[in-house]
Formats: structure tokens, C-alpha cells, sequence
């Protein structure tokens, strides 16, 4: 399922996708991780009517940004 929604997101042509789960659900944890998804750690959020509280967000890059030309001419990398 995680992949489905990875490919619709990339056909609709989206650069990155968020998403948080409750930090005690370890499996739903493990499959974020597994289609690539980076670990941005903890955060509280509210939810009303519950008493979950503490979540943890991942993201995924789909298609990365080109750097501003600015930061790009004073920020040069040189690789080999």
C-alpha cells in the first residue's frame, strides 16, 4: 500500500511526502523506512477526543529542488 501511494504521489508530480505515526507503532515505523522514507524524529501533536500525543515524521524526496542560483554559485561542491 505504501508503495501505491508513493507512485501516485510521484505521478502527481509532487516533490515530497510527509506523513507521522504514533512513536509506539514500530511496524508502521518499519515500513515507512523501507520504501525510503527519512526519520525527521518526534513531535507532539494534538488530537482531540485522544490521548495519543507523541508522533514521529518521516518524509520521503521525490523529486528533489534545484538550489537557488544564488546559494548555488556560493555553495559549490566539488566531488572525486
Amino acid at each position: 500500500m505504501v508503495n501505491s501511494v508513493v507512485e501516485e504521489v510521484r505521478a502527481r508530480g509532487c516533490r515530497a511526502l510527509r506523513l507521522d505515526t504514533y512513536v509506539k507503532n514500530t511496524p508502521a515505523r518499519e515500513l515507512y523506512r523501507s520504501p525510503g522514507f527519512t526519520g525527521l524524529g518526534e513531535h507532539a501533536l494534538h488530537n482531540e477526543g485522544t490521548d495519543l500525543s507523541r508522533f514521529h515524521s518521516f518524509e520521503l524526496i521525490i523529486y528533489p529542488c534545484p538550489l537557488p542560483s544564488a546559494y548555488a554559485s556560493t555553495h559549490r561542491t566539488t566531488y572525486g
